[in-house]
């Protein structure tokens, strides 16, 4: 259960230890959520759509170690950066990053 008290929609056999909600409109919602399976804790975003009422889950997302989650980051900040100095290439077009960002490494 989140801080404001609202039960999110996971599987009944992850403990929910916390959530934060992104977004949430009567369609879709989006939050992270840190749970506890197995006595292992992970952290999923996840993305439900409301279909006749119910919550069912489309997408879910770990991030199981914080340098994988500083990968994931470096890379989206810099994306964002390209698309603040309009050097963005349209959905799906190659184009290398501008100089000066930080290579992401698998």
């Amino acid at each position: 259960m989140s801080a404001s008290g609202e039960k999110v929609p996971v599987h009944e056999s992850l403990k929910v230890l916390d959530s934060i909600t992104i977004s949430k409109s009567s369609g879709w919602w989006s939050a992270v959520v840190l749970v506890e399976n197995y006595g292992r804790k992970n952290i999923s975003i996840y993305l439900w759509r409301n279909q006749e009422g119910a919550w069912k889950r489309v997408h879910k997302f770990e991030v199981n170690r914080k340098n994988e989650w500083e990968k994931i980051k470096a890379a989206v900040d810099s994306f964002f950066q390209r698309m603040e100095a309009g050097t963005g290439a349209g959905r799906g077009a190659a184009t290398p990053p501008p100089t000066g960002q930080p290579e992401i490494q698998e």
